[in-house]
């Protein structure tokens, strides 16, 4: 605001007035607009009640709350690429190897799709890609997908970090729209669906761009959103009732198997302290508009 005013008012004046003009907005102006605004904001503060206080922040929180969710999301990866993975260096090691065979909670659903060539669209994947990347019989196709994909390219790309597949961005809201009906073989999403906005939708969205035939998995951390209170990105929870998939919070319970009933087969993967799911596509179209 201020360059631009700047060079409006002194496109007229000489050298020397535009010179001390520029020096009189750097040097007395813009500071005393900051002065002015700490003033009226530490009054501000001062007149309102303790309780008005903390509900005005409370409610700021609760506008803002996913914004700052994905804030503190780019903060976990920069400090992991930053430590190469910390803890798990080994798991970093792994990322980075164009050579690491696919895991085998993966392979049961490789496996059983017929065909030399297997394309995978994996939802939420980070900034490198933990599935794997060969496998003993079939070329692996992967797309990694996040929402965050741009923040994480300049992450890697200041740690001189060159990622053997690339994560491309998508919003795992809106899969259809972007790679089209029936354009993978096999859709995957590990601990990343309940930090949507709307899970249904994203789970109907990995289904609707699997081929029938194919294979849609998901794979959370049981109860994480609880843990977190359901607060910045962990608005949902994955748990287990009855035998059965369910998203939650704190205001609503949603049973997985009547999402997915009228898109195919379910199968329960049994994993402690996880809750692991896929589904098999039998239908040739969507069965209502996703």
């Amino acid at each position: 605001m201020t360059n631009i005013y700047a060079h409006r008012v002194t496109e007229a004046l000489p050298r020397e007035h535009t010179n001390f003009l520029l020096l009189s907005i750097q040097y007395s102006i813009i500071p005393l607009f900051h002065k002015i605004i700490r003033i009226l904001l530490l009054v501000i503060l001062v007149i309102t009640p303790f309780s008005k206080r903390v509900s005005m922040i409370d409610a700021w929180l609760k506008r803002n709350e996913r914004r700052l969710g994905l804030v503190l999301e780019r903060v976990f990866w920069r400090r992991w690429l930053a430590r190469r993975g910390g803890m798990d260096e080994a798991v970093f090691r792994a990322a980075l190897d164009p050579y690491q065979p696919i895991s085998e909670y993966h392979c049961q659903f490789i496996d059983d799709i017929p065909g030399p060539v297997v394309r995978i669209l994996e939802v939420g994947s980070g900034p490198l890609t933990l599935l794997g990347k060969r496998h003993a019989t079939k070329r692996l196709d992967i797309v990694p997908t996040d929402l965050l994909a741009d923040d994480y390219a300049r992450m890697l790309a200041a740690r001189g970090v060159v990622p053997p597949i690339r994560t491309i961005l998508a919003d795992a809201q809106g899969l259809v729209n972007q790679f089209g009906e029936a354009a993978f073989d096999y859709v995957t999403a590990n601990n990343c669906i309940d930090h949507c906005a709307d899970p249904v939708r994203a789970l109907t969205q990995m289904l609707g761009v699997v081929k029938p035939g194919g294979w849609v998995s998901l794979r959370h951390r049981e109860h994480e959103g609880a843990r977190h209170a359901h607060r910045g990105l962990h608005k949902w929870s994955f748990g287990l009732e009855a035998g059965k998939p369910i998203l939650f919070n704190r205001s609503v319970r949603i049973d997985l198997t009547t999402i997915t009933a009228d898109w195919g087969i379910m199968r329960l993967i049994p994993e402690p302290l996880h809750v692991a799911f896929a589904v098999r596509r039998t239908t040739r179209h969507a069965p209502d508009k996703t």
